[in-house]
């Protein structure tokens, strides 16, 4: 909790957005309080992988039930407590696709953090709009992933993260319709994917 209030410092209050960014403020600051947290050594990679299921599970929960029927992320901030999969586990779910989008596009030298310091210098004197935003993820990522991004947050179509964590040797599965999802570290990963989870 203190991890993810901290990192609205930036996220929330240096670089300030409407509501319908409601879901980078509250995902990307809890997002970026997770690897704090594995980072320092403060919880296992198991506790990390346990809640980085809980965002999947409930993120895919939103896009499955009935509950938020014609709520997309863009419109999940306008009530955040009822819309809150679509805010927080949205949001979480799509930091974790864009850091893997700029990882992958950069060979490993930019991550997210490289994102956030685009738009740090890009909204000194303005708000941040959702086409900055998707502008500044293909510069960094290319136009596949801005594509990917910009589809995901204005529809109710999974951005399908499992991909992303398999490549990373890690095993998914579950049930959209529980919010019920495991991740698995698979025993017989490659070293490419073993190395990328590291990473």
């Amino acid at each position: 909790t203190i991890a993810h209030e901290i990192f609205h410092h930036w996220a929330g209050q240096t670089i300030r957005m409407d509501t319908e960014l409601e879901w980078f403020k509250e995902g990307f600051a809890e997002y970026n309080a997770n690897l704090a947290l594995i980072r320092s050594g403060e919880i296992s990679q198991e506790e990390f992988l346990h809640k980085a299921a809980n965002m999947v599970g409930q993120y895919e929960y939103f896009l499955s039930s009935g509950l938020f029927k014609d709520v997309t992320m863009l419109t999940a901030g306008q009530q955040k407590g009822p819309d809150r999969f679509g805010v927080y586990a949205a949001g979480w779910v799509m930091a974790f696709a864009m850091d893997q989008q700029i990882r992958t596009a950069s060979g490993g030298a930019k991550t997210l953090d490289d994102l956030l310091r685009l738009l740090l210098d890009q909204t000194r004197n303005r708000n941040l709009t959702v086409p900055m935003l998707l502008q500044a993820i293909e510069s960094l990522a290319g136009a596949d992933a801005r594509a990917q991004i910009e589809h995901a947050i204005s529809s109710r179509d999974s951005i399908h993260s499992e991909q992303w964590l398999e490549a990373m040797g890690l095993h998914v599965d579950g049930q959209s319709y529980q919010d019920e999802y495991f991740i698995h570290p698979d025993p017989d990963a490659a070293p490419a994917a073993l190395a990328l989870r590291r990473q």
